[in-house]
């Protein structure tokens, strides 16, 4: 035999542990929003190690190209100092030819002239 007081008894009994098994539910639901939250948050920080890490390669691999372009630079200046240095060997060399060129015709020609004011004194 079933009463009307037994009845309500029971049932506020399954309200209780339904009550009790929603509230457990929503620490649960509570503590994944936390981890999903903690995910999140864990997420955004490796995405911006990430990020860096690929500042740093592309800052290393830009710092690694303009070393190599400036030891370029060096060499081609090099180059160039080595070319200009040679040119003035050169020039200078040639000024020196230039000069025994212009020291020999002036003493061949001071020797002709020497040889003709002869040639006509004998005349």
């Amino acid at each position: 035999y079933y009463s009307h007081g037994k009845f309500i008894a029971r049932k506020k009994s399954q309200l209780k542990a339904q009550t009790f098994t929603i509230q457990s539910i929503q620490r649960d639901i509570e503590q994944i929003k936390k981890r999903h939250a903690s995910t999140e948050e864990e997420t955004d920080n490796i995405l911006q190690v990430i990020q860096s890490r690929q500042l740093d390669a592309t800052k290393a691999s830009s710092e690694k190209a303009v070393e190599e372009k400036r030891r370029e630079l060096e060499a081609e200046c090099q180059r160039i100092r080595g070319v200009k240095e040679a040119i003035q060997a050169a020039r200078a060399k040639s000024g020196g030819f230039a000069q025994m060129i212009t020291d020999k015709f002036k003493e061949q020609t001071t020797e002709r002239n020497a040889h003709i004011t002869q040639e006509s004194a004998t005349t």
